[in-house]
């Protein structure tokens, strides 16, 4: 990364990327933004796609930025796009789940990771057990020191001058890049009564600033920015082969082995000018793999560069829907970063379920799934169910014939209700004996084990949910035990009683059943056990 080729090419990727961006609309409009110092960068590094608001169409520019979001800016900043980020996050895959980096970032950290914007060290301090830690003002001048030195090949120098009074409290790793921005003009020497305030947090509407002016003279960039190797012939006159990747051979007299399509080998030298890219991105020569397709561009027996695509690729997402025909199965995939793609499934693919191999049929919609394919053809199916536990009461049951699928309604103990389907296969008991879907009532306390939103156990208990009732007594049976309670306007439900009923009046003494007459408004907790309501306790509260 630090080598003047490689700075070369960051230049000139982002001159192309930053100079032909499309905004994300006409105009960036955002309700807080009026009256703001900051309005003008904020509005163009939004046209710019470094950074967007939120959607209730504020900015929020005053507000701190976390260390996280600032590494995606960062990354956008240098030309990182989503759509790439599936090949650096599996460059860094075990790294970024050891640091908990979630999804939404892994990709853009990855980026810098890769172009050594971010050190390894630092991942451990994206994420914190509470949540995402801020960015320091002090780690911002670093990254955008870096993206300039990289991108736009600014040299930082070993002698420089740092004008503010708190210069002592910089940490000497920032100072370089600090001085580079004062030279660029991107900080003013002047502002916080001359300090720099190292260690404080920095702001939406000042990592707006910083990265405005740092884009503008990325954009700014001419012919003459770009340092050109003068050894290099021009591409027009080099010769070009395609084939495979088969073998480096390193050493003083450095080789490259290629297998054209006809399988027969050629070799090149490989030296200090040669280049190396794989799907598009900069590498090195011991990232090509085995088989990996390559385009040679090279004049004589020297290689001027590489151009690879993997043999291997891996994606991670969703199954969204699957489908069979005769010639194949078909799975739709809910990628990570939220595009779909369609894969075939050959008979010759291993397919794997929760570790387990399995056949087409076994994996689910909603599994998530590693995918890894071989030269387009998917090779490898890894699937594993997302299963959970649901706790609460029977609220409403719905036995279909088949194919139609059978349907239990819960009320969950936290008051919200879903329902889900039951699978030819599910294990239903009922106070731990085994049972079938008609030995189940409504209100029956239940545990359900879930998979994929389909239920594949079922455990119930003869508990039922208590309930309150209020209302005016309508009629009273004594014989039958019975109590007609108005409950709302033209709503009348029938209360049991029992000889465990217990009565209480307005003051809370104990009374009889026939101590309550029709007219009489009343309290009334109950139980609900599927057939009928059964009164634990009834008590006065206005007596006719």
């Amino acid at each position: 990364m630090k080598d003047t080729k490689l700075r070369v090419t960051i230049a000139v990727i982002l001159f192309v990327m930053l100079s032909t961006a499309l905004s994300f609309a006409a105009s960036a409009v955002f309700t807080d933004i009026d009256g703001s110092w900051a309005k003008e960068y904020i509005e163009d590094v939004y046209e710019c796609r470094l950074i967007t608001g939120y959607s209730d169409g504020t900015f929020k520019p005053e507000e701190n930025i976390t260390k996280l979001e600032t590494i995606v800016i960062i990354a956008r900043l240098m030309g990182y796009s989503d759509i790439e980020g599936q090949y650096y996050i599996n460059q860094y895959k075990q790294q970024l789940k050891d640091n908990g980096i979630p999804d939404w970032g892994q990709g853009a950290v990855a980026y810098a990771l890769f172009n050594d914007i971010l050190s390894a060290k630092e991942l451990q301090s994206l994420v914190s057990a509470t949540g995402s830690t801020y960015a320091k003002r002090y780690e911002v001048a670093i990254y955008i020191g870096k993206v300039l030195q990289y991108g736009a090949g600014e040299e930082i120098g070993g002698i420089y001058t740092i004008p503010y009074k708190d210069e002592m409290s910089i940490p000497d790793e920032a100072k370089p890049y600090i001085a580079l921005l004062l030279d660029k003009k991107i900080l003013d020497k002047t502002s916080n009564d001359g300090r720099f305030l190292p260690d404080n947090k920095i702001t939406r509407a000042e990592i707006a600033k910083l990265v405005s002016m740092s884009a503008e003279i990325l954009d700014n960039l001419s012919d003459d920015d770009v340092i050109v190797e003068p050894d290099i012939p021009p591409i027009t006159t080099d010769e070009v082969l395609k084939g495979y990747f088969y073998y480096y051979l390193s050493g003083q007299d450095s080789r490259v082995f290629i297998s054209d399509e006809k399988e027969k080998i050629h070799n090149f030298a490989f030296t200090g000018k040669s280049s190396v890219r794989i799907s598009g991105k900069l590498a090195g020569i011991g990232d090509l793999k085995p088989g990996d397709i390559v385009t040679v561009v090279y004049t004589d027996d020297e290689i001027i560069e590489i151009e690879a695509d993997p043999r291997e690729r891996y994606f991670e997402g969703v199954v969204r829907a699957k489908d069979s025909d005769e010639d194949e199965d078909i799975l739709e995939i809910l990628l990570d970063n939220k595009t779909i793609e369609t894969f075939a499934i050959s008979s010759e693919a291993t397919l794997k379920r929760d570790r387990r191999t399995v056949n087409f049929k076994d994996i689910k919609v909603g599994d998530e799934v590693e995918i890894t394919t071989e030269y387009d053809k998917v090779i490898y199916v890894d699937a594993f169910s997302i299963k959970k536990t649901v706790e609460g009461y029977i609220k409403k049951m719905v036995i279909a014939q088949s194919p139609e699928p059978t349907e239990i309604t819960v009320e969950k103990y936290d008051g919200t209700v879903k329902t889900f389907a039951l699978v030819p296969d599910t294990v239903i008991r009922v106070e731990e004996k085994k049972a079938g879907i008609y030995d189940l009532r409504l209100n029956y306390e239940v545990e359900l084990e879930i998979e994929n939103d389909e239920i594949v156990w079922i455990e119930t208990y003869r508990k039922f949910q208590g309930s309150n009732y209020t209302g005016k007594v309508m009629h009273k049976d004594t014989r039958r035990g019975i109590l007609e309670l108005q409950i709302r306007a033209r709503e009348e439900i029938e209360i049991h009683i029992d000889d465990d009923t217990i009565y209480i009046d307005e003051d809370g003494n104990s009374i009889r059943l026939g101590d309550i007459y029709v007219g009489d408004e009343i309290g009334v907790f109950a139980e609900d056990n599927g057939y009928y309501i059964t009164a634990k306790k009834v008590f006065i509260i206005v007596q006719r």
